[in-house]
């Protein structure tokens, strides 16, 4: 198929396709013939409707031309992957021309596609790394960890309940509004609040078949939307159990499936630093992409970008529908805006991967795959082979391109300047938690910005309304 190419900006490409007359009177038979066999028509054999009726009547003369541009729209787009060098990104546009008989007919289409980004200057940027150092204490807190998950429970008869007891209740919850609900064999820990503070208070200090009877007062929320209430709690313990840690020491570590204490500390110091260290890997990676995404700027295919949006809308929209068993009908529109900047920086980062692909090449070993299997189905638990009968072709597929993506960011992690800092692991942890209490701030900012605006607008709307014009 004839086509020609203009160039309208980095991204956009205006494809110029001509159909010469003969093939569109080639077409035109075919969908006719195709119509006359199908419409049942009064006065007329099936299958047997001439053209000419068909082409006098508008229904059918509609439908002969639908199948026709989208067959040429097809083809069309086909022979663009097929017979350009285009790297398309998407369809941004398609104008098809009118079908006649005997006409030549034109079709013009306007796709995106990656820009061409020179990643000059790799070296010259610098990034700042993580080296976190794990200490005798950190090996220690992870030592303590295994001792809790190590650890057993036992009833207690002789004395009263503390903190960190787990205790077993039967309890009513009565509300001035509602009738008393309740609850059997009701499993807590003493501590983590899953009863009213004051509950919790008053069972502290109780023995085995106690009942306390406590008020709860709740002031109203208007943030939370609740009304002020008082609940009247009725607890009986039914059972204390207590928490046995073991010894740390080499019988721990024997149960643990080690040889002895050292070797646990020492499994437990190399898990550390691998965690630590990918880490660290990761957080480096993500300030690189910013620093090339700040330094190369690449433009943003506007189609794609909305594309990436819907499909990421889509898939949230996805989730919660699972997650709420189909129960609330969510729709994309409210998420789409949301995840903009977050869909903004992916394109990017894409463009920037796509263009580390036009120079080098990454093959991927089927050694590389089955790991990077191994890893999921450890993940998640499961066997490799039960995780490979659920991946077909397409699936591996979307596995060896993830790892090219890899290969292609562990590529520009090797060219760009590493400015390395040592950390503690507490000092990095809490670096962390300031970063995401800063997001988390800067969002909710945000949040009550576009509040405060959506509210001035809706009363200056209200306003120009109450005037006569």
């Amino acid at each position: 198929m004839n086509f020609e190419v203009e160039e309208v900006s980095p991204v956009l490409r205006r494809i110029s396709f001509d159909v010469p007359a003969k093939q569109i009177n080639q077409l035109l038979n075919d969908a006719y013939r195709t119509l006359g066999k199908q419409v049942r028509l009064k006065g007329f054999r099936p299958g047997k409707v001439p053209r000419k009726v068909l082409e006098q009547m508008p229904r059918f003369r509609g439908a002969a031309q639908e199948d026709i541009l989208r067959k040429l729209h097809d083809q069309s787009v086909q022979a663009l992957f097929e017979e350009s060098d285009l790297h398309i990104l998407a369809l941004a546009k398609s104008e098809p021309g009118k079908i006649a008989k005997g006409k030549d007919f034109n079709l013009i289409l306007e796709v995106e596609i990656l820009p061409e980004i020179e990643l000059e200057g790799l070296e010259e940027i610098e990034v700042p790394f993580e080296k976190v150092e794990i200490s005798d204490d950190n090996v220690q807190a992870m030592l303590e960890q295994e001792r809790e998950k190590m650890s057993t429970l036992e009833s207690v008869e002789d004395r009263a309940a503390e903190e960190g007891d787990r205790l077993q209740v039967d309890y009513s919850i009565k509300t001035d509004e509602a009738d008393p609900q309740e609850i059997s064999n009701f499993v807590m820990w003493l501590g983590r609040e899953q009863l009213p503070t004051e509950v919790e208070e008053a069972l502290t200090g109780k023995k085995v078949g106690d009942v306390v009877e406590v008020t709860v007062e709740e002031e109203a929320d208007e943030e939370e939307g609740t009304e002020a209430s008082t609940s009247h709690y009725k607890v009986t313990i039914t059972e204390i159990q207590t928490k046995v840690l073991p010894e740390i020491d080499d019988e721990m570590a024997k149960d643990a499936d080690y040889d002895d204490l050292a070797s646990m500390k020492n499994a437990l110091r190399e898990n550390l630093e691998n965690a630590e260290s990918t880490r660290s890997e990761h957080r480096g990676h993500e300030k690189m992409l910013d620093a090339l995404i700040e330094k190369f700027d690449p433009t943003i295919p506007p189609t794609y970008l909305e594309n990436h949006i819907d499909q990421k809308a889509e898939g949230m929209v996805r989730q919660l529908r699972q997650m709420t068993n189909n129960q609330i009908d969510f729709d994309p529109a409210n998420f789409r805006e949301n995840m903009r900047e977050e869909a903004t920086r992916e394109v990017q980062i894409a463009i920037l991967i796509q263009q580390v692909h036009r120079t080098e090449e990454f093959e991927i070993a089927d050694e590389e795959v089955d790991a990077e299997l191994e890893k999921i189905a450890t993940s998640q638990g499961r066997s490799v082979a039960y995780l490979k009968s659920l991946y077909g072709e397409r699936e591996l597929d979307a596995l060896r391109g993830e790892l090219k993506q890899r290969k292609a960011i562990d590529f520009l992690w090797s060219k760009v300047k590493h400015n390395e800092e040592t950390l503690t692991k507490e000092d990095r942890d809490k670096r962390i938690e300031d970063e995401r209490a800063a997001e988390m701030a800067a969002a909710e900012e945000e949040h009550s910005h576009d509040h405060e605006h959506t509210h001035d607008h809706n009363c200056d709307h209200d306003h120009d309304h109450g005037h006569d014009h």
